[in-house]
């Protein structure tokens, strides 16, 4: 990247904490609950400061106390179907007949969701506050791990941790250090999830803390936007725990302007791919793909479709043909860091209500072994999607 672009980059940087804080969504203390950790008991106790989100508890359906999506615990208690009948198929445990399709998952799931955040410190010794989205019932619950993009913050994909935890999923959001003049390299950023996966199957479940034993040990995802796409595919390629991945708009940069591919900011896309042996959904944009102040946020050489095109494992990758890389955010005005974006002609809340549904659909296929849930990423009930021009979508290795 030539010396214009890189003073530009850097102009861009000593405002864009500033920036984003104004608007209360990339930064940590844009989030009430993200904000206490580290200046209360909840860092030096390790125990979590709580609050209930008021409108999922009263989620019509859901049960005091929670419950699964319907069907995911093999009975339908809704619909009266005779529990003897060995014939129920998925779809028959969603909606009492195979005629009707699984359960919309862009709509809220039954359960009731808890916030919480805690101070979580890495193995280095490093601060990572965490904002957890557990679901309130009993579980055991599958843990996503949700990274965030350069230069934002838990704050800004709320949405989405309260929508997966309504369907039944912990949502571990990290808040990972790092700035553009002075970046976290990549393989720490990987190691850091390492930690928190560790911490999410360990410590972090034992009865009493933070996950209180509700967390499946044995089921994991990941997911992230732009950088945090990338560092979730990255952990994937050198963590066989890792049972899904699901990139929004992944880009494959090296670690900052002008940076190069190294040992400590390695490329993904193609290099590392065929090391990622779980399944892969992404969703991705290509109005970025060129422009922008200070280059291209996600160029067409580094974005999603390098993941995909070098992927080996069951994928699926949808494209909006209209968002932009800042769309998926739930604050798409969020200072410079989305600016610097240029715009699409997208709704963007219809890009991220379709995003949050794209991804319980993934999940619900891949974590919980629900297949009626493919025609929600790749069939019937996204066709209307694609006719209507807001996305296309392609699969390979057998998905």
């Amino acid at each position: 990247m030539d010396s214009v672009r890189w003073i530009s980059w850097a102009l861009t940087a000593s405002l864009l904490a500033v920036g984003c804080d104004d608007e209360g969504a990339a930064q940590t203390d844009g989030a009430e609950e993200t904000d206490a950790v580290g200046t209360d008991a909840g860092e030096t106790s390790g125990m979590p400061t709580t609050t209930t989100d008021p409108t999922q508890g009263t989620t019509p359906g859901s049960a005091e106390g929670g419950t699964m999506p319907p069907g995911t615990d093999g009975e339908d208690d809704t619909t009266g179907d005779d529990p003897s009948d060995d014939d129920t198929t998925a779809a028959d445990e969603t909606t009492g007949t195979d005629a009707e399709p699984a359960t919309d998952p862009r709509v809220p799931g039954p359960e009731g969701v808890d916030v919480e955040t805690f101070g979580f410190v890495a193995g280095d010794g490093t601060s990572l506050p965490l904002t957890l989205y557990i679901p309130q019932g009993e579980g055991p619950y599958p843990v996503v791990v949700f990274h965030h993009g350069f230069q934002l913050g838990p704050a800004d994909y709320a949405s989405y941790g309260q929508h997966l935890a309504s369907w039944g999923y912990i949502v571990v959001m990290p808040q990972m250090p790092g700035s553009i003049l002075s970046p976290t390299t990549h393989v720490t950023l990987r190691g850091y999830v390492q930690d928190i996966v560790d911490w999410a199957q360990g410590g972090g479940n034992i009865e009493g803390g933070p996950l209180d034993g509700r967390a499946d040990p044995e089921t994991l995802a990941l997911a992230g936007h732009s950088l945090g796409g990338k560092i979730s595919f990255l952990t994937a390629s050198a963590d066989a725990r890792v049972d899904a991945v699901f990139g929004i708009d992944p880009v494959d940069t090296a670690g900052g302007p002008g940076a190069q591919p190294s040992p400590d900011n390695p490329s993904v896309a193609p290099e590392l791919m065929p090391l990622v042996v779980a399944p892969i959904g992404i969703v991705g944009e290509t109005v970025n793909a060129t422009g922008g102040f200070g280059g291209a946020c996600a160029p067409e050489a580094e974005n999603f479709a390098q993941y995909f095109n070098a992927s080996v494992t069951p994928a699926v990758a949808i494209e909006f043909l209209t968002a932009n890389h800042m769309s998926f955010l739930d604050n798409v005005n969020c200072g410079l860091a989305c600016t610097a974006c240029p715009a699409g002609t997208d709704d963007p809340a219809t890009t991220r209500t379709m995003t949050h549904g794209y991804l319980v659909a993934f999940f619900e296929m891949q974590l919980r072994g629900r297949d009626d849930y493919r025609p929600y990423l790749a069939g019937a009930q996204t066709q209307a999607d694609v006719d209507a021009g807001l996305v296309s979508i392609e699969t390979a290795n057998g998905f």
